[in-house]
């Protein structure tokens, strides 16, 4: 009832009782029956009070006024509710906006709860499959395994630039080496890189598992870091997204937003609030993958301004060697650890298979037998554990090393490898023949093998895949418009033969591609195809056919040599093509003006080349005959005829020599590089009766007069004369010097020779004389029997590395005991274990008058050239890596030397002054700064350290000096 209504009854029954007291008084009036004596109670009511006595009242004579007080006091109660229930009103409306905010609020929450589970739920999604293929056929994902299943921790290494360290003379005392540098998992390798950096930069070759590291870092919940929230928030994007112009004008957390768009939409908001309120770890994804240099520099330019946006974020980047040079790395200014992927060791091989065979295994049981699949679980754990081995003991056959050391080393590879095997029980030998081998496979016999009609056989798809892949490689994209992609295919599909041409349209090719093949996938409204590398190989296949019918193509690839976006497609085309067409490709070259000033980079890369074509040295030989040829172009042809290394490319250099023997001092060392090439490849095999021909073929070596001096115990590895009157030291003596710091190649033979059975002796004489000549030198004992098996024992750390590996690169990775052994063993191998002390290390001072020259150098090359570049060393981390023995020779001393500043650091034989076992290094190195290069600098090291960035160089005493 309201108070309006109440009030009103009241001051009705009130009005109702005062009209009954009228009217009672009215009724005795005209003696009508009172009120009382309708109701039954007297008029008059007797009260006795004390000192007043007794007096009587008649209640009626009050009903009216009653009747007014209750209707006032009604009255001031309604108007005492109204205010109340005011009050009430506003605290319930004020209580109301209270709940409605607290709701809102936790709303919101709950939202930014729900896109994160939406998120997390769409990374998993998009990424917990390891697959090379991506095939979403009718039947699942063929191939497809969970990546969890199969993963294998990479080792990483972890890259520095070394800053030196001076002391108040100026020199520098410690260049940031001296410490060993060991391999981490990803995770270590994060763990490393938070607390010191903004990014990790993680740098890989094609297929080696980049990307799937990146995947595992997203997936895992149990990555642990200091600063960061558990678990860490993780945020994803490929840099495909960005490969178009103008993308760079979007914000991260705009890009982020839009990332998995059509399939998510989560509001840009989430993404700032996280990275605003969380450290969060913001996963970037193929920079190379932006194939056009300009928007690749943006895209770094944009990474760095989105670091500086959120402080709190750290970044991780993957990128292949090619998709970083000296333009990303200016425009990625941002502090940073550098990171390299190394392949698959013998070890993680062997896990990975295991892993690999028992989750395909297990996923077609489940697929083929459902429920029931547990009873045969154990019986199919056997079979794959059976596969995987039978796999293992086929890539460690002697006859399929190039396999095991070239490919199975490459997650990619390796994987297709065990596919193969899975289906046939066999792989090919080659890298070319493998990619062949698997889109025959894609294309055609998994479909054949079900009773599946294909749509068309693997070489008439092929013919369709080719044109294409080089039209994507010719736009620069990785990514067609769908609508484009059939356009451009249809004009091929009406070329086919008509049984073909007439049955399905390019739109349908497309989809069996997609949905069955697995060679094709879909992002957004383009193509792509299903790995980078399958486009690559059809592109290099094509190339091979319009070599023929494109009379301009060639000058095109000219000008694509050293252009990294095109580096896999030349190496699968001259891979493919005839030698008369691969010498028209390096005739078109040298006639070319790009010839004429090679960096070392292209250099490098034609020379990898090279290696890749037919054997071949017509255009060469060729071109070093005209007259017309620069001497830039004639170093190149040399350079080009040492790859080669056959005897046709001997025969050339020797010529050239007669014919030129007033050319340029540098051109005519590098011929007699080529001519000893031979001589190294037709050296005496080591072991059994050949070592101790080795031996005796030394016993009384005949040392040249002059300045050069080829050592036959190192595969004629050159020394120069440096005479000490240039240098008026007292007491010091003439000694030949190595042009070039020890390659792995000649390293490499040292610790053959150990392995040999029958130089058992020879191991132990070694051994004793090292013990002999070091022996008071603290932990010389230890550091032999710490590994009883010295082959073992001096073998470089990054023997296996593809970074560090090449036959012409310097070796790294040795401690100075290595070094020494290496040093000694050349002394017994040509003295037939008479005399210790014919080869070693040189001192502090021999390395730095061998480097200064008699103008007191600042830098080892001369004075003219001014301060360190990148055509002048190998510095800074510019290549990212050790680079081939010779490579700048603008770098040279006036004398001859290469490599005395820059590559690797060099070990002497001087000990740290007052510390018995650390020794100097001297040098500079390709991680180091510019300061470092100098001819004073050096740094202190343990003896028994050894890193990726340290090698050495061998001094023999001069013939006219006495050992």
């Amino acid at each position: 009832m309201s108070g309006q209504g109440l009030i009103i009854k009241v001051l009705l029954l009130a009005l109702f009782f005062w009209l009954a007291g009228v009217a009672t008084l009215s009724a005795q009036d005209y003696g009508v029956q009172s009120l009382s004596a309708l109701v039954g109670v007297p008029e008059s009511l007797t009260f006795y009070i004390d000192g007043l006595g007794e007096f009587q009242v008649n209640w009626l004579d009050y009903i009216p006024v009653v009747a007014l007080f209750v209707a006032l006091s009604a009255f001031i109660f309604n108007l005492y509710q109204r205010r109340k229930r005011l009050s009430d009103i506003k605290s319930a409306e004020m209580v109301k906006k209270r709940a409605d905010a607290e709701h809102a609020e936790e709303k919101k929450s709950e939202q930014h709860k729900t896109d994160d589970e939406r998120y997390r739920e769409r990374l998993k999604e998009e990424l917990h499959k390891n697959t090379i293929f991506g095939m979403p056929g009718i039947d699942g994902d063929k191939e497809a395994v969970d990546l969890p299943d199969t993963f294998v921790p990479l080792d990483i290494s972890v890259n520095e630039v070394s800053r030196p360290q001076r002391n108040q003379r100026g020199t520098v005392v410690d260049g940031g080496a001296g410490y060993n540098i060991s391999d981490v998992t990803p995770e270590g390798a994060l763990e490393y890189a938070v607390p010191k950096s903004r990014m990790l930069l993680i740098i890989g070759e094609p297929g080696s598992g980049k990307t799937t590291i990146l995947k595992h870092f997203a997936l895992s919940s149990h990555i642990k870091l200091p600063g960061f929230t558990f678990p860490v928030p993780m945020l994803y994007m490929p840099l495909s997204k960005m490969v178009t112009p103008g993308e760079e004008q979007q914000s991260l957390p705009e890009k982020l937003s839009h990332c998995f768009e059509p399939h998510l939409k989560i509001a840009e908001t989430f993404f700032e609030e996280r990275l605003h309120k969380h450290r969060s770890l913001v996963l970037l994804d193929g920079l190379d993958e932006i194939s056009d240099r300009e928007q690749r520099v943006k895209v770094c330019r944009w990474i760095s301004e989105a670091a500086k946006t959120w402080s709190k974020a750290f970044f991780v980047v993957t990128t292949r060697d090619k998709g970083y040079g000296e333009n990303e790395q200016l425009a990625l200014k941002i502090n940073k650890q550098v990171a390299y992927v190394k392949r698959f060791t013998i070890a993680q091989q062997s896990s990975f298979l295991h892993k690999w065979f028992l989750a395909a295994f297990l996923r077609d049981l489940s697929r083929d037998q459902g429920a029931d699949s547990l009873s045969c679980k154990t019986q199919t754990e056997q079979e794959a554990a059976r596969s995987a081995t039978a796999l293992e003991s086929y890539l460690s056959l002697p006859e399929n090393k190039g396999l095991r050391d070239d490919l199975a080393g490459i997650p990619l590879l390796l994987q297709l490898m065990a596919i193969l095997w899975k289906q046939s029980k066999a792989i090919p030998e080659s890298r070319e023949a493998l990619y062949r081998v698997a889109l025959d496979y894609l294309l055609f016999y998994r479909e054949n093998e079900k009773n599946i009609p294909p749509f068309l056989p693997a070489s008439e798809s092929k013919k369709l895949l080719e044109p294409l892949s080089l039209w994507m490689q010719d736009m620069n994209e990785d990514a067609a418009d769908t609508l484009k992609f059939h356009a451009r295919m249809q004009q091929e599909v009406d070329l086919l033969d008509y049984k073909y041409r007439s049955k399905y349209s390019a739109e349908e090719i497309c989809d069996n591609l997609v949905t069955r093949a697995g060679v094709l996938g879909r992002s957004g409204s383009a193509y792509v195809f299903s790995h980078k590398t399958f486009r690559e190989y059809l592109a290099g296949l094509r190339l091979v056919k319009c070599v023929t019918s494109e009379p301009a193509r060639l000058a095109k690839l000219v000008e694509q040599v050293g252009v990294s976006w095109w580096d896999e497609p030349l190496l699968f085309f001259v891979a493919q093509v005839d030698p008369f067409w691969f010498n028209e490709f390096m005739r078109a070259f040298f006639d070319s003006p790009k010839s004429e000033s090679l960096d070392q980079s292209t250099l490098n890369f034609l020379q990898k080349l090279i290696r890749r074509a037919p054997q071949t040295v017509e255009t060469f030989c060729e071109k070093l005959r005209d007259p017309a040829t620069s001497r830039n172009r004639q170093y190149a042809l040399l350079e080009c005829l040492k790859t080669v290394g056959n005897r046709q490319a001997v025969d050339a250099a020797q010529r050239f020599k007669q014919q030129n023997p007033t050319a340029d001092r540098e051109l005519l060392r590098k011929a007699d590089e080529v001519v000893l090439t031979d001589e190294q490849n037709a050296s005496v095999a080591l072991g059994g009766d050949h070592a101790v021909e080795l031996l005796d073929a030394f016993v009384d070596p005949v040392i040249p007069e002059g300045e050069l001096f080829f050592s036959k115990v190192e595969q004629g590895a050159q020394y120069i004369l440096i005479r000490n009157r240039r240098y008026f030291m007292i007491g010091k003596k003439d000694l030949y010097v190595a042009k070039y710091p020890v390659t792995n190649k000649l390293y490499r033979k040292f610790v053959a020779y150990l392995q040999v059975i029958e130089n058992k002796q020879i191991d132990s004489i070694v051994r004793s004389r090292l013990l002999e000549c070091f022996g008071e030198i603290w932990g010389v004992q230890w550091y032999l029997d710490e590994e009883p098996q010295l082959s073992k024992r001096f073998q470089s750390r990054y023997n296996d590395d593809r970074r560090f590996k090449d036959d012409d690169q310097p070796v790294v990775g040795v401690s100075w005991y290595d070094a020494s052994a290496y040093c000694l063993w050349l002394s017994l191998l040509e003295s037939n274990g008479q005399n210790p002390d014919i080869y070693r290390l040189p001192t502090v001072m021999e390395w730095e008058y061998a480097a200064i020259g008699k103008e007191k150098r600042e830098y080892p090359w001369s004075k003219e050239k001014g301060s360190p570049t990148s055509k002048i060393t190998n510095f800074g981390n510019n290549v990212g890596t050790t680079t081939p023995v010779g490579s700048y020779p603008e770098g040279a001393t006036p004398e001859g030397l290469y490599d005395m500043a820059g590559n690797v650091w060099e070990w002497t034989a001087n000990k740290c002054i007052g510390n018995d076992y650390t020794c100097l290094l001297v040098g500079g190195s390709w991680n180091v700064e510019a300061d470092a290069l100098r001819v004073s600098s050096h740094i202190a090291v343990h003896q028994r350290n050894w890193d990726y960035c340290t090698g050495f160089r061998v001094i023999r005493s001069s013939h006219s000096s006495p050992s």
